[in-house]
């Protein structure tokens, strides 16, 4: 999307405050926040919410799928035994299974 003629923290730093975020020792060059981790976000969570890859890619607005799950999906430690869990169900505790 077009963007202001400013620096893009000086843009993004009410944004912060509103969402409790201190952007207050942040220099123009050194933010820790910019508009790629907020796609990075907003990509990883659509694929953590059960998002197509098509779905995903269409969403984000990249037109190689590879820029969409190679560098903005970021997938945690539990991220892939949920998705198993999703697809095959929840492997029983060991208690359960002796006693079954």
């Amino acid at each position: 999307w077009p963007l202001p003629d400013k620096p893009r923290l000086r843009v993004l730093i009410p944004d912060l405050q509103r969402a409790g975020i201190d952007p207050g020792n942040w220099r123009a060059g050194e933010a820790v926040v910019d508009f790629h981790s907020f796609r990075r976000g907003y990509v990883t969570g659509l694929v953590q919410s059960g998002a197509s890859f098509k779905e995903a890619q269409t969403l984000a607005r990249h037109s190689d799928p590879r820029l969409t799950f190679n560098i903005y999906t970021q997938l945690g430690i539990n991220d892939g035994r949920n998705a198993v869990e999703r697809a095959f169900g929840q492997r029983p505790l060991r208690s359960e299974a002796k006693s079954a």
